[in-house]
């Protein structure tokens, strides 16, 4: 697996993606990746699952329709074993993180995944008229975490958030 391949599917699990532990079917150390995104989401989450199946090989894990409280959704899970490593370095008693080693990896693709799946722009009005756009990147974490993540953002493309 490429550094390249590795950081995408980090980028999975920091925006609206999940990873658990608790198949007991399944050998240690096995995790289960799991994402869920609306219906007008569905170019998106087929890329991920293209590419996520691409990189990990066995089943060819497809994009399944559900209902979400009565509104379509689609998911995809994909189980392996590097899930159950980036479990290790994203969760801390089962919660998910943003540790600064795993920020400094992220490339431009990372961020732009993460932002497709948390992040939102919100047009600022003067004079009744859109002068400007602000962004928003929803982690709901504290402020530490969120410095840390902007810093990075800073490091890797010279953009202070």
């Amino acid at each position: 697996m490429t550094k390249d391949e590795k950081v995408f599917l980090i980028s999975l699990v920091l925006g609206d993606g999940s990873v658990n532990l608790n198949n007991l079917k399944l050998k240690a150390n096995t995790g289960t990746f799991r994402v869920t995104h609306s219906i007008k989401q569905k170019e998106l989450i087929e890329y991920k699952a293209k590419r996520c199946n691409s990189i990990l090989g066995g089943k060819q894990v497809t994009v399944r329709e559900f209902l979400n409280n009565g509104f379509p959704g689609l998911s995809y899970n994909k189980t392996h074993r590097y899930f159950g490593i980036l479990y290790n370095f994203i969760y801390k008693n089962g919660k998910k993180t943003y540790p600064k080693t795993i920020l400094k990896r992220l490339n431009a693709e990372a961020f732009a995944l993460w932002w497709m799946d948390d992040g939102c722009l919100s047009p600022k009005k003067r004079n009744g008229k859109i002068h400007a756009y602000q962004g928003f990147l929803n982690t709901y974490e504290d402020w530490d975490t969120n410095i840390a993540i902007a810093d990075t953002f800073f490091e890797k493309f010279g953009v202070r958030p």
